[in-house]
């Protein structure tokens, strides 16, 4: 199972915090920045577009929905 770790300059409540973490445990490899970007948009209002996401163990990085 991949670990996702989120870094975000935006304060969470505790509440927001496990919603986050239950979310995030559903995205599906292959499709996993598009769900990350998602996730932080719908949860926390952050734009795709203003999204990195580094997959360690790999030299892609993800942004805006996609891998490159």
């Amino acid at each position: 199972m991949p670990m996702i770790k989120v870094e975000t300059s935006v304060n969470l409540t505790a509440e927001k915090r496990d919603v986050l973490k239950a979310e995030l445990g559903k995205a599906i490899s292959g499709k996993m920045t598009a769900k990350v970007c998602e996730i932080l948009q719908v949860e926390l209002g952050i734009a795709v577009d203003a999204v990195y996401v580094s997959y360690f163990g790999t030299d892609n990085w993800g942004w805006n929905g996609g891998n490159f």
